[in-house]
């Protein structure tokens, strides 16, 4: 028996060295060589300077076969700063993955598009994509407190409201900014994730997959092959009746995001959230969207769309309280599958329709803020 004893022992040594080896060799090799690319350490934001995306033989309709996706000096899209950055007229353009198009080349995000349609009348003007793709309202209060606050822009555009409909990915920030004490296992992992790139990654991985779980993600839409759903009013009133308390913390957030804009002296525009998932007919193909199943609780895009609905009401009710410039997208983009290659993001085509239907409210406000 002491042998037996002795030898369990004796593995469980080798296992133990053996896996602390395999640990500190991984974690050496994350922090010279990381593929991942993510871009949350902890309870931060990260960004990539120069760093050069290439997606070759895309597949998703309507946008370029070979995609370049290049990020500045600040880890933005578009042009450098200029040199007299105090004299333009700087704009950060903040959201998430319908800000930030990943999946369309240099020039071809609605930003960027933009900006050139602003430019006759505004020769300063310079405009940078600060979208990130998955960024909820919590990732735009980090992001304006940990960037924005040190570049100083003049104007900061807020599309948004996507990524706040049914995600827990990012709730531990409620607790942070909200004041409450976060349990010991979140201050741990929290921790970890700021000193070890192993648990960075893997907290990362952790998040992308409960994000995957929203449904909201990238891919090629086929209205004429996509699956229906049906839901009942049961079903759907209890869901929407859910989403109403989530919409009024949603309004709580913007507020503090037009709060911390104004007190780094950034002013703040809203752009209430646009998307092809609406309870309407394709003006393309003149099918039902509203009957489109999704992969998640919302069951189908007529329930979703009334979701988004409460959402940018919100907005709309925050813009009007807190004296916010506030566009309606969601009213102003046609309802047309030929404008996106999934439910939410749009291709080349739908960014140069956007970035069209905004400039006339965007040039409106400038010239009253602006041209005296």
């Amino acid at each position: 028996m002491s042998w037996i004893k002795a030898e369990r022992g004796k593995n469980l040594s080798v296992l133990f060295i053996s896996t602390a080896v395999s640990f500190a060799v991984l974690e050496l090799f994350l922090r010279f060589y990381n593929p991942f690319g993510f871009r949350i350490k902890g309870d931060s934001i990260l960004l990539y300077p120069h760093k050069k995306y290439l997606i070759e033989n895309s597949n998703l309709r309507g946008t370029d076969k070979i995609i370049i996706h290049t990020k500045n000096s600040l880890g933005l899209r578009g042009t450098e700063p200029p040199v007299d950055f105090n004299s333009a007229l700087t704009i950060a353009a903040v959201g998430g993955s319908t800000t930030e198009g990943f999946y369309l080349s240099d020039g071809k995000t609605w930003p960027e598009l933009l900006e050139k349609k602003l430019k006759k009348d505004f020769p300063s003007v310079w405009i940078n994509n600060a979208g990130l793709d998955g960024q909820s309202s919590w990732g735009h209060l980090i992001f304006v407190k940990d960037y924005l606050s040190k570049l100083k822009p003049k104007i900061a555009i807020f599309y948004c409201g996507l990524n706040d409909i049914g995600l827990s990915a990012m709730n531990r920030y409620d607790e942070i900014y909200a004041g409450r004490e976060e349990n010991r296992l979140k201050r741990a992992v929290k921790f970890l994730s700021r000193h070890l790139e192993t648990v960075s990654c893997l907290s990362n991985l952790y998040l992308y997959l409960t994000y995957k779980k929203t449904g909201i993600t990238h891919g090629n839409l086929d209205l004429k092959s996509a699956k229906t759903a049906s839901i009942s009013k049961e079903e759907k009133s209890r869901i929407i009746e859910a989403e109403k308390l989530n919409a009024k913390a949603y309004t709580e957030r913007l507020s503090r995001l037009a709060e911390e804009a104004r007190k780094n002296s950034i002013e703040p525009i809203f752009i209430s959230q646009a998307a092809l998932c609406r309870k309407a007919a394709d003006k393309t193909s003149k099918i039902n969207i509203g009957r489109v199943r999704l992969e998640n609780k919302f069951v189908n895009c007529e329930t979703f769309s009334e979701v988004l609905d409460l959402y940018n009401r919100a907005m709309a009710e925050t813009a009007k309280r807190e004296n916010v410039f506030f566009i309606d997208a969601a009213g102003l983009m046609p309802i047309d599958s030929a404008l996106y290659y999934d439910l939410f993001h749009f291709n080349n085509a739908g960014a140069e329709v956007f970035a069209e239907k905004i400039s006339g409210p965007v040039r409106k406000f400038l010239k009253n803020k602006y041209n005296k």
